[in-house]
Order: structure tokens, then sequence, then C-alpha cells
């Protein structure tokens, strides 16, 4: 069974019941759960927001590969019309540029991201007003190295997520999450994923799963 174990706490009223909600929900093996979780966050980011007319409302989950992140963020539902995700993959270092800095190659670390640019761009982000754009890497998982840049739309409200979301997004904002679930969960899922979308070997999955992705667990 998969959980959110912290949640930032709420520091305004309008958020207070969906802070209380999902510390009590759990997180199903089969999701189950999740849309009980994603209603009762929605509920509290329109609340808030409704209290601050054009204030902008900042979402941040955090969590282990394949613990249910992404699951999360696309169960919220928000349109692209008004909400801008900014996923942390985009911002991994590729794999040439790991080996020559460290010596070897690990996504499972924070070191993995390029957190000064990641600050950067957040910062550009929170400055800017809405409609502007702001320039962000492209990052192919199939190619391991970052592919270029695009323009991302600044929109009233946006969603941060990343393994270490909550250490590297220094943002203000009391919609802050962290999902966990156990290591068995967390390998199935990621075969599912990274043998499929990202065309990675299950071998080598297992492999770099008992190598990093555990250890960074009990580590970070």
């Amino acid at each position: 069974m998969s959980e959110i174990k912290r949640i930032g706490e709420a520091s305004e009223t309008a958020s207070e019941n969906a802070v209380t909600e999902l510390k009590r929900l759990g997180l199903e093996t089969a999701y189950g759960n999740l849309n009980d979780a994603a209603t009762a966050l929605r509920q509290g980011v329109y609340r808030w927001e409704e209290s601050r007319p054009g204030g902008r409302s900042v979402i941040v989950i955090a969590g282990p590969t394949a613990s249910g992140k992404g699951t999360l963020v696309n169960k919220l539902g928000f349109s692209e019309k008004d909400t801008l995700y900014l996923g942390f993959d985009r911002y991994y270092l590729g794999e040439e540029v790991q080996r020559q800095r460290d010596g070897i190659v690990n996504y499972s670390i924070p070191s993995a991201l390029d957190e000064e640019r990641i600050q950067l761009d957040i910062k550009k982000i929170s400055e800017a007003k809405e409609g502007d754009r702001v320039s962000v890497p492209v990052y192919g998982m199939v190619e391991s190295r970052r592919l270029g840049e695009e323009d991302v739309v600044v929109r009233r409200r946006l969603i941060i997520e990343g393994i270490y979301a909550l250490k590297q997004a220094e943002i203000d904002t009391p919609f802050k999450l962290y999902i966990d679930a156990p290591e068995e969960l967390l390998l199935e899922r990621k075969l599912q994923r990274d043998t499929g979308a990202r065309g990675v070997h299950e071998q080598l999955v297992q492999k770099r799963f008992k190598q990093n992705v555990a250890p960074a667990i009990k580590e970070y």
C-alpha cells in the first residue's frame, strides 16, 4: 500500500480541510484512493484561490520513483489553460555529464538533477506574469541526455513534481505532499513503466533499482 507520509501544514484556513483529509487517506496499491486524495487536494486549492483573486497557487509533489506522483497529478484534473506542470524529469543531467563529473551514472540521487537550473527556472516562473513564456530544458529518457530547450507558458497555477521536489523547490506554499510506497511495489511499477514507455531492459531496471534506487530511498 502506498501512503502520503508527509504533507506541509496549511498556513491558511482555505486549505486546512484538504490537509486534514489528505493526512487521513491512504493510497491503495491499485490507486483506489488516489481519486479521493486528488479530490481533497483540488478542493483545497480552489478554496485557496477563491480567497486570493489573482494569486498564484503552487502544488509540490515529491516521492520515490514510481510512487504515484504523476498519477496523482493526472487525477487532479487541472486544465492546461490555467495550470503549468513542471516535472523535474526534464532537469536530469545526461549520462555522459554524470559520468564525466562523478565517474558514475545514478539517476536516483539529488545531484543527478541540474539543481542550479531548477532554482533559476522556478525563480523566473515565480516572477513572471501569467501568459509570459519561460525557457526550460527538454530531456530525452530514451536518449539519456538533454535534447534542447522549449518555452512553457506561465499560468495562474503551478504544479511542481519530482523525486526530491520538496528539497529542491525552494518555494513557499501550503500544498506540499510526499508520497511513499513499499520497495517491492515501487520496483513492480518501475518495471512496468521503464520496460514499456522507456524501452529499458528488465534486467537493467532491476539492477539499477537494487544498486541505486533502494539505497537512495534510505539515504535521502
